[in-house]
């Protein structure tokens, strides 16, 4: 009796310990993950920002729009820059295409605005400083 009161000791012990390192493992694993999106979303801005400087040469200035528009690859804007070959694919946020639009967060949409086309603001959120950063030229 006493030894089987030992083993189911030293058994919740064990599975207690896997608990812990795997809650240590999930956590770098979603440190990873939130960093590799936060690179992804670096490199589309700056793709987004090669784009429209060829759109603002060879149009002569920067796409309009008066209001910010959600750039998801079927915008306006996407559109533009694709059918111009300015941009080869559309960019998103890594986010943005897993969700439903239901649950849509709006903070994981890159968003363009040019009111005047003289000039432009890019914006994106980053995951890791929980900040939306803005990008004018």
């Amino acid at each position: 009796m006493h030894h089987d009161r030992r083993r189911t000791i030293e058994l919740a012990v064990f599975f207690v310990v896997i608990a812990v390192m795997g809650s240590g493992v999930l956590a770098g694993v979603q440190t990873v993950a939130s960093r590799t999106r936060d690179a992804r979303r670096a490199a589309d801005i700056a793709q987004l920002q090669r784009a429209l400087a060829f759109a603002e040469i060879s149009e002569g200035a920067f796409p309009v729009a008066m209001e910010p528009v959600c750039l998801d690859g079927d915008d306006v804007i996407s559109r533009f820059l694709l059918e111009q070959e300015h941009l080869r694919i559309p960019a998103r946020d890594p986010v943005a295409p897993s969700l439903l639009e239901s649950d849509a967060d709006p903070r994981h949409c890159y968003t363009y605005q040019s009111r005047d086309r003289a000039s432009y603001t890019l914006r994106y959120f980053m995951e890791r400083s929980g900040m939306t950063r803005e990008v004018v030229p």
